[in-house]
């Protein structure tokens, strides 16, 4: 255990780390080195036209597509979980580190990926709880016109074309604000909480410091035309990305402007607050996140997570919805519906079996007219294998035909789908709790009204199936049969 002393003396150790001196540099580091401006010194790159806007797009990209690529090609490197659930697995008998936890998509140390955005949020939030709600919204959009920008130009270029120097001098003209891109214009967007005294309580309060009225075109010609040249736009937009997966998600359909490429280049921040909000390391006893690397099968008692060593308990619990799934009683007219079965429904039926109980994996996708006798299949292949001691879980995606089913639940029961999924949406089932054990023990899982899921719903299922199961296999390697 350390001191609050001693934890501070670990933060200046690792502030200290990063004074040091390098001998090299990051990419990153190299093009916001080529891109300065220097007196006595032609930079052929920024004076390229159009042609640099692409090259800096391409570089950001290509300098986020690394990130991205590392958290892709090692997603099984890590696996968290809290630490109580890591020492309940322990006295299970458990000791394999890829069986621990769940697997960790982007961090919280991406930024701009979903989990940063969330914590800069949640600062947002914590901010308004000591200060309360914001009192003035207020848009700042960078002027082309500003002489720090023009003097810089040449004859020959354009300002569209210099997204380096209007990002430099616009970070440079605000010190505090939440950055977005409007028409390849950066602007920002402050919150501001005034203090009691100085709140704006009526209308006539706001009207003095905001006027959303246009001056006249006649009278005041010049001041009209610098409010419509410099201060109406359309509509501040925001990235939607659509995919199940959070690096896809992120990627998908992003858009990149040169001024944000830029920005991004320089490591400008894209959002500041003040007063700082510090986040403070606070759990519950034994419910602190802690990482586990799971690619060269570490023991898990190698990380000393307590002082002593945990030793194998002689009895391994059985997980309570597996046990409830062992024991779902087969109706004795359910197991005749085998000699009820026509042509068609008996080769189908067979090749099922036969697959299930030579231990061979794959999906069967099922469909066919109403009233042919689909859901009578289901009942007699859940018959067969339940009557033989194996668990069969039975999902459907609506309620009412799940009733219809023995043990049915719905697929939002069963894996814990929210009713309402989003696209960044991903299963998040520890492999030590017992729903992880009753799909790791399933011999054969049956989804009804399949085409009634969200597209989203399936590729969660596969990922979830394919991380519980160690696999890369379709539906990690389960006996599947889905009803369309």
């Amino acid at each position: 255990m350390y001191s609050v002393d001693g934890f501070l003396d670990m933060e200046a150790e690792s502030l200290q780390k990063g004074k040091r001196k390098r001998d090299t540099v990051s990419c990153r580091e190299y093009y916001c080195y080529e891109f300065q401006i220097r007196d006595n010194e032609t930079n052929k790159v920024v004076h390229c036209g159009r042609i640099f806007q692409q090259f800096i797009v391409d570089v950001y990209i290509k300098l986020e597509t690394q990130r991205l690529d590392f958290f892709t090609f090692n997603q099984d490197l890590f696996r968290i979980e809290v630490l109580q659930g890591i020492l309940d697995i322990l006295r299970y008998g458990e000791r394999e580190a890829s069986k621990i936890g769940k697997k960790t998509f982007l961090p919280v140390t991406f930024i701009g990926g979903p989990r940063d955005m969330h914590r800069r949020y949640m600062d947002v939030i914590a901010l308004m709880q000591c200060f309360r709600k914001p009192d003035l919204f207020i848009t700042m959009t960078c002027n082309t016109s500003w002489p720090e920008i023009k003097e810089h130009l040449r004859s020959s270029d354009e300002v569209q074309n210099r997204p380096d120097l209007v990002s430099r001098v616009f970070r440079a003209k605000i010190e505090e604000l939440i950055k977005d891109i409007l028409k390849s214009l950066p602007h920002a967007h402050f919150l501001i909480i005034l203090v009691d005294e100085e709140k704006l309580l009526t209308p006539e309060s706001y009207d003095k410091f905001v006027c959303a009225e246009l001056s006249d075109a006649i009278k005041d010609r010049y001041l009209y035309s610098l409010v419509t040249q410099h201060i109406m736009h359309g509509p501040c937009g925001s990235d939607t990305n659509t995919n199940i997966n959070e690096i896809k998600e992120y990627q998908s359909a992003r858009w990149v402007s040169p001024p944000e490429a830029a920005w991004r280049l320089f490591s400008f921040p894209i959002s500041e607050m003040t007063p700082a909000v510090y986040h403070l390391q606070l759990h519950l006893e034994g419910q602190q996140f802690v990482s586990v690397k799971s690619s060269e099968r570490h023991d898990i008692n190698e990380y000393n997570f307590v002082p002593e060593r945990i030793t194998l308990s002689p009895a391994v619990r059985e997980a309570k919805d597996c046990h409830f799934e062992r024991n779902i009683t087969v109706r004795e007219e359910d197991l005749l519906l085998e000699a009820k079965l026509n042509t068609e429904q008996r080769k189908t039926y067979d090749k099922i079996l036969n697959m299930i109980f030579s231990n061979q994996s794959g999906a069967f996708f099922i469909d066919g007219p109403g009233e042919t006798g689909k859901t009578f299949l289901y009942r007699a292949l859940l018959a067969v294998v339940r009557s033989k001691g194996f668990v069969t879980l039975a999902i459907t995606t609506s309620g009412v035909a799940a009733s219809i089913l023995p043990g049915g639940r719905t697929a939002h029961s069963r894996f814990k789908f929210p009713t309402e999924i989003d696209e960044q949406y991903s299963c998040n089932i520890s492999k030590q709790i017992s729903l992880a054990a009753l799909i790791h023990y399933a011999k054969l899982i049956v989804w009804d009204e399949v085409s009634m899921a969200k597209k989203k719903v399936i590729e969660a299922f596969d990922v979830l199936l394919k991380d519980l199961m160690d696999t890369k296999a379709l539906f990690g390697g389960k006996s599947s049969c889905f009803r369309w």
